[in-house]
């Protein structure tokens, strides 16, 4: 199992992430579980479930505990069937961009400098309108994007996602691109030390898909 994680999240909820130390001394059935989430443990993300099922819910509201172990997740995933599910980008150790395939390839080629090397092999998953592409990152602020990079947006410290496999009443869903793909570290020009950036440190998140 994977290694203890404790947010540290001002929601008003109880937050806990159970590990292989954990009062559960036998482990859940796994039997069933949909992939998504087996490879979501894997990857040590901390999830919970969300029991709204619209694609403008917040992917702050869920229920239970935030966690990262398989038998945890698996006995929310039965308990509150059907459901959806939200990550803690922070948490996770990751940074997530976010790409409007209708307006944002064009912004992204600048604020990568036309440089699409390794970092366009991470991990990803989508929607009908938007491109999640999840890299790992030690840092909780990301770069400031300014109106010249319309249609891409960085998630990073407190913020929230809906991932995959979260399905919404009339209007698709999200799945992985690739799901075996590894997650990569993320490029500089997404950090807040990359040069002319400034700050940023998500507090809040609305999942949208535009």
């Amino acid at each position: 199992m994977s290694q203890t994680i404790v947010p540290s999240i001002d929601n008003g909820k109880s937050s806990i992430a159970a590990s292989s130390s954990s009062a559960t001394n036998t482990s859940f059935s796994h039997a069933g579980l949909d992939p998504s989430l087996l490879r979501a443990a894997e990857l040590g993300f901390v999830i919970a479930p969300v029991l709204a099922r619209s694609k403008l819910a917040s992917a702050r509201s869920y229920v239970g505990a935030l966690t990262n172990d398989l038998d945890v997740i698996a006995k929310a995933a039965a308990r509150y069937s059907p459901c959806n599910w939200t990550f803690h980008i922070g948490a996770s150790g990751l940074l997530v961009l976010e790409v409007d395939s209708r307006i944002g390839y064009v912004p992204l080629s600048t604020l990568c400098r036309n440089s699409f090397g390794r970092w366009t092999k991470t991990l990803q998953f989508r929607d009908a309108t938007s491109r999640f592409l999840i890299f790992r990152s030690v840092e909780r602020s990301g770069r400031i994007l300014g109106q010249q990079f319309q249609g891409l947006k960085i998630h990073t410290g407190n913020a929230f996602l809906l991932i995959p496999p979260a399905s919404f009443v009339g209007s698709g869903g999200l799945s992985y691109v690739d799901p075996n793909a590894t997650i990569v570290d993320a490029p500089d020009w997404l950090l807040a030390s990359a040069p002319n950036s400034e700050k940023c440190e998500e507090i809040d998140n609305t999942f949208r898909a535009a």
